[in-house]
């Protein structure tokens, strides 16, 4: 062919940069979109499970009503609070145990020590061994040193371990950052049985599962469920989450969300009728009614902070690691409310040297008074709830505090700082006048 008759190749155009930008864009968009879409299929289909399943949990059971509230991006945790009997810890981990197997949403079973991980295996076991559509000898468990696998059908549904491995779980978060849902079973205990860093573990084992954002979640964040009867009042969870006052206010047998928790208190009064209540006369026992026992006797009512707001003033005594003493007063009649607040930015006052800083007091012997117990008998303080009451008058330390003398010191503390301001004032005012 000769050469000037062959055809010129036609070059491409290139595309402006912005174009191409704003192509990229839009099919990022695109993406997004498709991602957003088949999230909400997943998210709708995960609902009619949920339904489905409530729907076949016989009546006389608890009917896992705060799995309704399980797509709710803005709640963290599920607190279920029941007489005992009641079938919330079957019908809860059950669920989890299904929509593990169908939805690949992997849990893990906390307990407060490492004995418990046994009753655990039990009642995995015991209840795929009474579902008719599980099969029990699909049902495995691997041992390793610091939690349990629980595997179905060859599939990893979910681990069991327990508070105490808190730090030991942080080497294997690129494993448990794929179990989206803690459940802590029995989470209310008698009192001498909580650990004293029960929140601080429990958050330690959070943030290790709290760390994949790279994966498409049906459930945005990692959920907590608490499962308990209601024993007592004295629980760092339920300190942390600062549950006394809605505890005491929410009603038996309903579910309720206030902020970024859920609630659910249940008396189920069809379990209490077959149980015998009367070798230990259980009638009236919290176990059995699902409610705290409570005495509103000197508890604040809304009236007593209308007073104190007046002239409202408040000292913070740091106690120990997470726990603070708060006294809330009206500086000219000294009317006084006491309550035990957990993380406060700042205090005057501490009780262990150890928290010294610059501008706090440690309290000394001379801040303690052996009979000043006598001013609780005489009624001359109010509290902020029934916890905080228990926590001050049950610590022999707290109770002999003077309150008094921590007053009058913030107080004179105060006046000096006056009169310190008003004296640079003056002389300030004095050399003005001299150099003018």
């Amino acid at each position: 062919m000769i050469p000037f008759l062959k055809k010129k190749k036609k070059k491409r155009k290139r595309l402006p940069r912005y174009y191409i930008i704003a192509i990229n864009e839009q099919k990022l968009l695109e993406d997004k979109n498709i991602k957003n879409i088949e999230n909400r299929k997943k998210i709708n289909n995960l609902k009619k499970y949920i339904k489905d399943y409530r729907s076949k949990i016989p009546k006389k059971y608890n009917q896992a009503k705060m799995l309704d509230f399980l797509t709710n991006e803005n709640i963290d945790h599920y607190i279920s609070i029941s007489n005992r009997a009641d079938g919330k810890t079957y019908n809860y981990i059950k669920f989890f145990l299904k929509l593990a197997i169908d939805f690949d949403i992997k849990f893990i079973l906390l307990s407060r020590n490492f004995t418990v991980r046994n009753s655990y295996c039990e009642i995995v076991s015991n209840i795929i061994q009474s579902s008719k559509d599980l099969e029990y000898n699909l049902l495995e468990f691997n041992t390793s040193q610091f939690y349990r696998t629980i595997i179905y059908n060859k599939k990893t549904l979910g681990i069991i371990t327990d508070l105490n491995e808190a730090t030991n779980l942080k080497y294997f978060s690129q494993y448990i950052k794929n179990f989206d849902i803690l459940i802590y079973d029995e989470f209310l205990a008698i009192e001498s049985d909580y650990l004293p860093d029960e929140w601080e573990r429990l958050k330690t084992i959070y943030s290790s599962v709290n760390r994949d954002f790279s994966k498409e979640r049906i459930l945005k964040y990692p959920k907590i469920f608490y499962l308990g009867n209601a024993v007592n009042f004295s629980s760092p969870i339920l300190a942390n989450l600062k549950l006394y006052n809605i505890l005491e206010n929410h009603s038996i047998n309903t579910v309720s969300r206030y902020g970024n928790i859920c609630l659910e208190i249940n008396k189920n009064e069809n379990v209490n009728s077959i149980r015998n209540l009367r070798a230990f006369e259980e009638d009236s026992d919290s176990l059995t009614n699902a409610d705290f026992k409570s005495n509103q006797f000197n508890i604040a009512k809304e009236i007593d902070y209308i007073d104190i707001k007046k002239d409202y003033e408040f000292i913070i005594v740091k106690i120990n690691n997470n726990n603070y003493l708060k006294i809330e007063y009206n500086k000219v009649t000294q009317k006084t409310i006491l309550s035990i607040t957990i993380n406060e930015e700042d205090y005057q006052y501490n009780t262990e040297i150890k928290d010294n800083k610059n501008g706090s007091i440690y309290l000394k012997k001379n801040y303690y008074k052996d009979n000043f117990y006598k001013k609780y008998i005489n009624n001359e303080f109010l509290f902020k709830n029934e916890y905080s009451k228990n926590y001050i008058l049950q610590d022999i330390k707290l109770s002999t505090l003077n309150i008094y003398k921590l007053l009058n010191t913030i107080k004179h503390e105060k006046e000096e700082i006056y009169q310190v301001n008003v004296m640079e004032t003056k002389l300030n005012n004095l050399i003005n006048r001299i150099f003018k």
